[in-house]
């Protein structure tokens, strides 16, 4: 028997409100209350009115609900939780499921939930490492797959990180290396002014701005290389979406994503440093030369089966394949 299933979640284009969108619209998440965000506006008609509850109806939202499912964001206080903790809400009978950023998961809270799905071998090994009952499950993946031809123009989403993780910086510094006329477009969401004056301040006629929303059907659907040498995530929702949408993928060479990307595209790693933020976090840096190099030794050249690749991979890892593995979890 089906239970009901709530969380608090975003409501925009974030990886985490995309998450959330999909897991509603099929039947994973069935209740929500939508947390707002200063610099996102909140995307009205993602869920219907019946299933969303106020921040004032937390206790309410909690007695109705029979799972509550976490999609992690930043730590200790993500959510709105009012005087309510995951303890308690534990103590009420409800069951917890949490699907965690590494990154951003305190380990105690891997405790206070009853089970964990890591969205990435990755984050399984540091759920694993605090003691989490936790189990992979990839996030299914669902785009409109075309097929590429040629590797001729690269796109890198900015993204709504102030951090540069995706490897923004490196990626405009590596263009002065790059011999070939390639067309880079470098798509960066609004409200993000850091990134703009960035973008804006690397003089060269192959770098195309694209500032601004741009929707999910066409997100993908334009370029032939997604170009993203991330630094540390370890599940990827651009990654996973690009390459199931048949474009190459240039990202880095580094765990988790050389477990599922085809090696020939992927960069090389020049070193590793560490930070802290809730747990000490590897980075893999990349330098631009390598990038350069990358994109020059691919250009023009025949991805075809790369493209066929990714089009076998999310037959592999769509919804369809997946989503009983997640029920089994909820619901049992």
């Amino acid at each position: 028997m089906n239970k009901i299933v709530g969380s608090i979640v975003y409501s925009n284009n974030t990886g985490l409100g995309v998450l959330a969108r999909d897991f509603y619209n099929n039947g994973l998440i069935n209740k929500v209350i939508i947390q707002e965000t200063e610099k996102e506006p909140v995307i009205q008609d993602r869920f219907r009115a019946e299933d969303i509850y106020k921040k004032e109806d937390l206790a309410r939202f909690i007695d109705e609900i029979d799972v509550l499912l976490v999609l992690e964001q930043y730590l200790p206080n993500p959510y709105n939780w009012g005087n309510i903790s995951l303890d308690e809400i534990r103590r009420c009978g409800k069951k917890i499921v949490l699907i965690p950023m590494y990154e951003c998961t305190h380990p105690g809270y891997y405790s206070e939930v009853d089970f964990t799905i890591c969205p990435s071998p990755l984050d399984l090994d540091i759920a694993q490492y605090f003691g989490a009952k936790a189990k992979f499950i990839p996030i299914p993946v669902q785009a409109k797959w075309t097929k590429r031809e040629k590797a001729k123009i690269f796109v890198h989403n900015a993204g709504y990180s102030s951090n540069l993780r995706n490897g923004t910086k490196e990626i405009l510094e590596a263009m002065q290396y790059v011999k070939n006329d390639v067309q880079l477009i470098v798509r960066c969401q609004g409200n993000r002014s850091e990134l703009e004056n960035l973008i804006g301040s690397y003089h060269d006629s192959r770098i195309i701005p694209h500032i601004g929303e741009i929707s999910q059907d066409e997100l993908y659907q334009l370029g032939d290389v997604f170009l993203f040498p991330e630094k540390y995530n370890g599940l990827s929702l651009p990654l996973q979406e690009a390459f199931a949408s048949g474009m190459g993928i240039m990202a880095g060479n580094r765990f988790p994503m050389n477990t599922w990307l085809p090696p020939g595209m992927l960069i090389k790693v020049d070193n590793y440093t560490f930070e802290t933020y809730l747990i000490p976090i590897q980075l893999a840096n990349f330098s631009p030369i390598d990038i350069a190099f990358s994109m020059d030794r691919w250009y023009n050249m025949d991805i075809g089966h790369l493209s066929l690749s990714g089009k076998e991979w999310a037959e592999n890892n769509s919804w369809e394949k997946l989503i009983s593995l997640y029920k089994d979890i909820l619901y049992n």
